[in-house]
């Protein structure tokens, strides 16, 4: 999109690219037209994502239980301080920015419950066609999947009733879709057939029904539910809560939560494809439950060792930084070449990591004052959402590839071509303005002889397969497999 000019219909590789819709490249392009090309405008426009979804989090904390105080901001620092958004804050993915737009959507159904006027029906409508915008119609599963049900606690104080409540939900639905086939039609027209019928249709058809990509077996979240609720899930006085006082009296606020988690986690489990981070829009839904827990144990603000939990894993990762310049000084990373990248990153980083870990023991020392609980609120968050951009840099090193991208782009007017599946993976790392041409294992020598100084790539090359193969110039590890490069010789002067 931003070599190409073409805003309309996103583009890889020269080709029309049907896998997602636009909106995240256009919040990450916009960042790049207004502050230049660089990596952290587009970290910044998905750390922005995750503060709007914790702060959605709090106002639906508050249309949920509006005479509770406080439970507004420990609801984001609950949501935030869960460690898959944590982790996934940091990755320039498609979930976060869908969980704030499906977020929206959710406050406008609260809004419509709580206030009693059908305009804010427009609210849903909004959230909707954002979601849709930013990953396709599966935003249409997760909306209607909590609308629908959540009709069994709202409904009936609502105007109109059940009949008012389904009208209006399908009202939002028609409005959230006008919105998206404003973009949709003219880029169907543009884009031509085959990208019309994959936007309108494959892409979600086909992975809801018979998966292309991330097929797995029905039951493939059970064993993961541990995972999703951490920390909070491990929390007694969450659980004796939950088993007192959490359904007692004419409070619909918690059943809408479980419903709100329910739904949508029976939903994906009954679709073909599953990855653990489709789920993160439901993840509030456990975040608001967390949050109306600390609220009921009475306290102003958690105590120690309530605190210590969230953060725990910040202090450790903080406090390692030592450890790592011993691995070093002991040349580890040395015989241990795989995790060379993994702690260069993590040591470039220890300043970071050691003002996380003092900050988040200053918090332990923090009077129980309402301006002193606001700032280690804030403070919370902001070391969880930041820890979350660390630790996916880190965990994610040991695959920079800024080595090879850096051969690539000087070679690039040499030529380049890939075998095996190409994903545009050296479009932005390697500057590369025009398509990368496709080869195959049989061709590759041939290839190399006909481009002199042009540079041929493979992503993920088995072992047993490079046998047939000349040795690569340049290989790095990948997925258990072997990122490598092939430089053919010969180079004219403005390829060296």
């Amino acid at each position: 999109m931003y070599t190409s000019g073409n805003w309309l219909v996103p583009q890889m590789n020269g080709q029309p690219y049907s896998h997602k819709p636009p909106l995240l490249f256009w919040m990450i392009n916009l960042a790049w037209s207004l502050g230049g090309l660089s990596t952290l405008a587009a970290r910044l426009v998905v750390l922005a994502t995750g503060i709007a979804s914790a702060a959605l989090t709090g106002l639906a904390a508050r249309l949920l239980w509006p005479r509770l105080p406080g439970i507004g901001p420990w609801s984001v620092m609950t949501f935030a301080a869960i460690g898959l958004v944590t982790v996934f804050t940091g990755l320039v993915m498609f979930d976060g920015l869908l969980t704030a737009c499906l977020l929206l959507s959710t406050c406008g159904l609260l809004l419509v419950w709580r206030r009693g006027k059908r305009s804010w029906w427009a609210l849903v409508a909004i959230g909707l066609g954002l979601g849709i915008l930013a990953k396709g119609p599966v935003a249409l599963l997760h909306l209607l999947a909590v609308g629908a049900l959540a009709s069994l606690v709202f409904a009936r104080e609502t105007p109109g009733g059940l009949r008012g409540w389904f009208l209006g939900l399908g009202a939002a639905v028609v409005g959230g879709i006008a919105i998206a086939l404003a973009w949709a039609v003219p880029a169907a027209i543009f884009g031509g057939p085959e990208y019309r019928e994959m936007i309108l249709w494959g892409q979600t058809a086909e992975r809801m029904v018979k998966s292309f990509a991330h097929a797995r077996p029905f039951w493939y979240y059970l064993p993961l539910l541990p995972l999703f609720a951490l920390p909070w899930g491990w929390w007694p006085p969450l659980w004796r809560w939950l088993r007192r006082d959490a359904w007692r009296g004419s409070t619909q606020a918690p059943r809408f939560c479980a419903i709100w988690f329910a739904t949508v986690f029976v939903a994906f489990s009954l679709i073909s494809g599953k990855q653990i981070h489709y789920l993160l829009p439901a993840l509030p839904a456990l975040a608001l439950i967390a949050a109306r827990a600390i609220v009921a144990s009475g306290d102003t603000v958690l105590r120690q060792r309530d605190l210590l939990l969230p953060l725990l894993p910040m202090i450790l990762v903080g406090l390692s930084a030592p450890l790592m310049e011993l691995a070093d000084a002991m040349e580890l990373p040395g015989r241990l070449p795989q995790a060379q990248a993994y702690l260069e990153r993590l040591r470039s980083d220890w300043p970071g990591w050691a003002l996380l870990a003092v900050l988040s023991l200053l918090l332990f020392a923090t009077p129980r004052r309402a301006k002193a609980q606001a700032g280690a609120i804030a403070g919370a968050v902001a070391l969880a959402l930041s820890a979350g951009h660390m630790i996916a840099a880190a965990a994610f090193a040991t695959y920079d590839w800024s080595r090879i991208a850096d051969t690539v782009h000087r070679r690039q007017s040499c030529g380049l071509a890939w075998f095996g599946d190409y994903s545009g993976e050296f479009g932005y790392l390697a500057r590369v303005t025009e398509p990368v041409s496709r080869t195959n294992p049989d061709s590759l020598e041939g290839w190399l002889a006909a481009h002199p100084g042009g540079v041929a790539i493979n992503k993920g090359l088995a072992p047993g397969a490079r046998d047939s193969l000349p040795p690569p110039d340049e290989a790095m590890p990948y997925r258990g497999k072997t990122m490598a490069l092939w430089i053919s010789p010969g180079a004219p002067e403005q390829c060296r």
